[in-house]
């Protein structure tokens, strides 16, 4: 019944897709690590990929190499990756499957453990075809967008490492019509550390808006403590809204943990939900 972010698998959040394309005719950093290996270019290949996300991939560490075969001949790829000291340097994951002249495939990733200290600005993808190896520098666009998704990881695993999150069991209804909220609280448990916590901001989604009415600071060196939150109607009422929405429970909180802020997601559990819910059939009429 609980949600707690210091329970949470990591991911790599992301809003939004990460894109990057490569070309072995156009490269101007093609080379290889491995002595004697020829590299794609040298073996008469192109190819083209591309990374990102579909909407169900959207802030996990899950996403699609995109791999077109530019070139006349079978491209037979035996591993996708990328090499950047954010995520540890090189990663290649295997693959085993034969792209004709022309043809598109996607090939599924995962993207490792993010390293959320200093990084190297270059960002290189890995693309191994049989024998060759393609190493590309990614271009400005996907540079940035990967750099974001990043971001987003170490921001929820400073969360996840500094206190646990989780929704209270009691939530109080208040209000008449569209004056309606719900109100509980939110606990907050230390992990490590001892710098003041405080919740700087909550966001809903289309169907909910959320506050912070109250106090919502971890003082410096308290263990726990609790910060109210109140769940307000979004001010859409229509039947397609309700019915249509695909992530009603989206919330997200902005923490200020010492020196550093995250903004982490925190979907409420299924006693809390339905106290929004019905809060939506008081307002709504």
């Amino acid at each position: 019944m609980r949600a707690a972010i210091g329970r949470l698998a990591s991911r790599a959040l992301l809003p939004a897709a990460v894109v990057f394309a490569l070309s072995a005719a156009c490269s101007t950093g093609t080379g290889t690590d491995r002595p004697g290996t020829p590299t794609s270019e040298e073996a008469g290949q192109e190819v083209t990929v591309t990374f990102t996300q579909l909407p169900i991939q959207v802030g996990t560490n899950e996403g699609l190499l995109r791999l077109t075969n530019t070139g006349a001949t079978d491209l037979a790829v035996t591993g996708v990756g990328l090499d950047w000291s954010g995520y540890g340097g090189e990663f290649v994951r295997p693959k085993d499957s034969v792209v004709g002249p022309g043809q598109t495939l996607d090939f599924p990733v995962r993207l490792p453990r993010p390293e959320c200290g200093d990084s190297s600005p270059e960002v290189v993808g890995v693309v191994e075809v049989g024998e060759a190896m393609l190493r590309e520098g990614l271009e400005d666009s996907g540079v940035d967008l990967l750099r974001r998704v990043r971001m987003l990881a170490c921001q929820e695993q400073l969360v996840r490492e500094s206190v646990d999150l989780e929704y209270a069991e009691e939530w109080a209804a208040e209000g008449t019509g569209r004056d309606s909220s719900v109100l509980g609280h939110l606990r907050l448990e230390r992990r490590q550390g001892d710098e003041p916590i405080r919740l700087t901001a909550a966001k809903g989604s289309v169907l909910f808006e959320l506050a912070l009415p109250g106090p919502s600071t971890l003082p410096r060196g308290v263990r726990s403590g609790e910060a109210p939150l109140r769940i307000l109607p979004g001010g859409r009422c229509d039947e397609h809204a309700r019915s249509q929405a695909t992530a009603p429970f989206a919330f997200r909180l902005t923490l200020r943990i010492g020196r550093e802020t995250a903004t982490v997601p925190l979907p409420p559990p299924r006693h809390v939900q339905v106290k929004a819910n019905e809060l939506l059939d008081r307002a709504c009429g």
